[in-house]
C-alpha cells in the first residue's frame, strides 16, 4: 500500500512515471525564476527606484 493510493489511481500515475522528472524540474525552474523576479521587485523598492 503506497501513500499516493487513496489521493490517486495508482494506474493513472504509472502511465506518466517517466515525465515527473521533468515535470519537477520544470516547477523548481518555474520557481527559481518567480522568486528572482520578486527579489529584484522588492530590492528596487528598498532602494526606491521608480519601475519600469
Amino acid at each position: 500500500m503506497t501513500p499516493l493510493q487513496f489521493a490517486v489511481p495508482i494506474g493513472a500515475l504509472e502511465s506518466i512515471s517517466g515525465a515527473f522528472p521533468y515535470v519537477i524540474l520544470a516547477l523548481v525552474v518555474a520557481n527559481l525564476l518567480t522568486r528572482h523576479l520578486a527579489f529584484r521587485s522588492y530590492k528596487r523598492a528598498a532602494e526606491g527606484v521608480p519601475r519600469r
